[in-house]
């Protein structure tokens, strides 16, 4: 099912971060977490060790790397003080996970989350109409056929990339341009 893509808030953001959880709940959230902190792909920010902690000339904590997809090597700042924290939990070796076992646990992450959070329990437009699709039990509906699910249902490993991207946009701190550098993309569109 093609879900809405939906990026989280700076609040929901805080409170993800102070859910208590123990296991491997915990390193999924985490691991999201420092997803939404660095801006990059699943493939980089899972693999993030010590020795790709630097400071940069101007005295700033980064991230140094080269992206697994598009092969750029870019200083990525550290948003996010709960980031640092984070990876000293770990060593600064964050925990290594499947995408498949972690888009699930953190889907469930999210649905706990949501009983706190209401905001992550509101229902969304996925990008299915009833018409395209013959089996809808349990799925909600719109006026227009639209089939419906809670945002915590939406959330994956690219959630966390959207979310950077989103809130550096929105913190007006940062131009396109610098937000593309530091994401790898190369075009406004992308």
């Amino acid at each position: 099912l093609k879900v809405a893509e939906i990026f989280l808030t700076k609040e929901e953001l805080q409170a993800l971060y102070d859910m208590k959880l123990s296991g491997l709940k915990e390193q999924v959230r985490d691991l999201f977490l420092i997803g939404c902190y660095s801006v990059q792909r699943f493939s980089d920010y899972s693999r993030i060790t010590k020795e790709n902690l630097s400071v940069s000339p101007s005295g700033n904590k980064v991230i140094r790397f080269k992206q697994k997809k598009t092969g750029v090597e870019a200083p990525i700042p550290i948003l996010d003080d709960n980031m640092i924290k984070i990876l000293e939990k770990y060593d600064y070796n964050v925990p290594q996970i499947s995408d498949v076992v972690f888009n699930r646990y953190l889907k469930d992450v999210c649905e706990e989350l949501s009983a706190t959070v209401p905001s992550l329990a509101v229902e969304v437009k996925t990008a299915l109409k009833q018409s395209e699709r013959k089996d809808i039990d349990g799925y909600k509906l719109n006026e227009d056929g639209t089939i419906m699910r809670p945002r915590y249902e939406c959330v994956s490993s690219h959630t966390a990339r959207r979310t950077a991207i989103t809130l550096m946009f929105l913190s007006g701190r940062y131009t396109i341009r610098q937000i593309m550098f530091l994401s790898g993309h190369k075009t406004e569109t992308q």
